[in-house]
């Protein structure tokens, strides 16, 4: 009889636990939606395993991703099993769940310096010499100003580090002092590694990827709304997933 009860008892306690909505914007996930915003959203239909094929993430957790976006709605499927396919009706919508996710601020660590060099272009001449160009992708700001968009007078330098490690040695090479308020140069440990591999050539400085760009600069303090807006409505990258 005690048996029974306790069995009871556990049997309650499972059913009535509160279901647990997976993360959908961790790192690896992120590069599937990358793919579902830039890839997805110009095909009529598209198969689990394109996705797979060319983003290299796992077919698990592209499964878990598209599974939390058809029930949200946000994805939509026809047919069963292996025929399955895909297709994004809502675009908009899942980005700006993402904007509701991810904060640069609250996901990334930043360190902020001043230089003795006078000019942002002196910075950038000596990065394109070093052999640091596969390790550093820029980011926010000067992403957008790489990325034909941008529209502040601003001139601080903003710098993706893909590896902790080089932090001193770029301090070095670029001559950067600590600075408490403000900035000229602004070193930065990336949350979304994986978006940072994409459409990366590692012989020449590379900015991070529009919609990560975007993505960085909404929430970014200092002009990062406005710049993200000016992004909005001249690159083809993000005007499109709006358009939809």
């Amino acid at each position: 009889m005690r048996q029974r009860k306790s069995v009871k008892k556990n049997f309650l306690l499972s059913t009535n636990q509160s279901f647990k909505e997976p993360n959908i914007f961790t790192d690896k996930s992120a590069v599937i939606l990358h793919w579902l915003l830039t890839e997805g959203i110009s095909k009529r239909q598209f198969a689990l395993r394109e996705i797979v094929k060319e983003t290299h993430i796992s077919l698990g957790l592209t499964q878990k991703v598209l599974k939390s976006l058809v029930t949200k709605g946000l994805v939509k499927t026809n047919g069963v099993r292996t025929a399955k396919k895909y297709s994004v009706p809502h675009p908009k919508k899942i980005l700006e769940l993402w904007l509701d996710s991810y904060n640069i601020l609250e996901k990334c660590k930043m360190w902020t310096y001043t230089t003795s060099f006078d000019k942002k272009s002196e910075l950038i001449k000596i990065l394109e010499h070093s052999k640091l160009t596969s390790k550093i992708r820029f980011a926010l700001h000067t992403a957008a100003e790489m990325n034909q968009s941008k529209n502040t007078n601003l001139e601080t330098l903003e710098i993706y580090l893909t590896d902790p490690n080089l932090r001193s040695k770029i301090e070095e090479l670029l001559e950067l002092e600590p600075k408490e308020k403000g900035y000229e140069v602004l070193l930065i440990l990336p949350y979304y590694k994986g978006l940072l591999k994409t459409e990366f050539d590692p012989k020449h400085l590379q900015a991070s990827p529009p919609l990560l760009t975007y993505l960085d600069l909404y929430h970014f303090p200092l002009r990062g709304l406005e710049q993200s807006e000016f992004m909005r409505d001249r690159l083809p990258e993000i005007k499109n997933i709006y358009r939809h």
